[in-house]
């Protein structure tokens, strides 16, 4: 949930002008597909290339689901033994955010996906994340009421 404090970021000039940098940063990456796809048109079938760009995405899509269950996993088993998951609850908001990468169709946005599924890239995307300790440390407290 927003709260107050996250609202009134967006009436800053500032933080408006970084949101925009990285919305613009980000939309380099359909801009090199479309470059690249056009490369290898000459190359490739047209079909043959879009289905296997779909075929990209779909094994994106298993992949971003395999690691995001894989650590959903290892939270519930810490909860259970009453262990505080902060590592892999910021593994897990690495993994959502390589996921969306990995789904997105196209070549250079799967290989951005699988490099920050790397653990060492993983676990430094989730700390930018993890900047709300006490909500992380609230919800270990939820959930911990909460049967798996």
């Amino acid at each position: 949930m927003l709260e107050i404090r996250d609202l009134i970021r967006f009436f800053d000039t500032g933080f408006v002008l970084k949101l925009f940098i990285l919305f613009l940063l980000l939309s380099l990456i359909p801009v090199g597909e479309m470059f690249f796809l056009m490369y290898a048109d000459s190359y490739v079938n047209i079909y043959v290339l879009m289905g296997s760009v779909m075929a990209v995405s779909f094994l994106g899509f298993l992949l971003a689901y395999w690691r995001v269950a894989l650590v959903l996993k290892k939270i519930k088993r810490d909860i259970k033994n009453d262990i505080y998951p902060e590592k892999s609850l910021m593994q897990l908001a690495g993994n959502f955010t390589a996921s969306i990468f990995l789904i997105f169709p196209g070549f250079i946005s799967f290989l951005l996906g699988v490099v920050m599924l790397l653990p060492g890239v993983t676990r430094r995307i989730g700390i930018l994340f993890n900047n709300t300790d006490n909500k992380t440390k609230a919800l270990y407290e939820y959930l911990k009421l909460y049967d798996f």
